[in-house]
């Protein structure tokens, strides 16, 4: 839109920067798995389409925050744990996924998991006519950066407990249908 009278928003953004001295050495890093599907098709008035992705960490790291993003036809998001043992629990549901309230979910202390835990990040869409917010239930929709297209980004914070070096490989994450 044209900027203008009305076109206006408030931003509570925030940013904290610490600076090292010289030389320090710095022992953890926070990085992100980006769980990011882009070869999806939602059908034309599918009422729950479902996206799949996981994430497998390399090391035992600690979780801090989670940030799911998907556009007008999200109405779900899941991040699901699978430890090492088999065991499995609910990281974070966002029964009621909301375009225009985005959040970033944040521990208040980190959450710590082994190595080998898979995380998967589920999201759900509503591509039907019941779907006030759908901008055109007889379209199919692909990925896409517009509005009314759609995204399936899943982002996990986390500081690994290995030292220096990245914490995961690229190829670490993988899509799953």
């Amino acid at each position: 839109k044209e900027p203008g009278p009305g076109t206006g928003v408030w931003d509570r953004s925030k940013i904290g920067v610490k600076f090292y001295p010289r030389g320090a050495e710095i022992r953890r890093r926070l990085q992100a798995a980006l769980l990011d599907t882009t070869d999806f098709e939602i059908p034309a008035g599918d009422p729950a389409y479902v996206v799949r992705n996981e994430f497998t960490f390399a090391h035992d790291s600690k979780i801090v925050h989670y940030l799911p993003h998907m556009h007008l036809r999200g109405v779900s998001a899941l991040y699901e744990a699978e430890y090492p043992d088999g065991t499995r629990e609910t990281l974070l549901r966002v029964p009621r996924y909301d375009f225009y309230w985005q959040h970033t979910y944040q521990y208040i202390e980190p959450k710590a998991v082994p190595a080998g835990t898979v995380v998967r990040f589920t999201t759900v869409y509503d591509n039907s006519a019941g779907n006030p917010r759908n901008p055109d239930p007889a379209a199919t929709v692909h990925w896409g950066e517009r509005s009314d297209d759609e995204m399936s980004v899943g982002k996990v914070w986390f500081i690994s407990d290995a030292e220096g070096g990245p914490v995961a490989e690229d190829d670490s994450s993988r899509i799953v249908h």
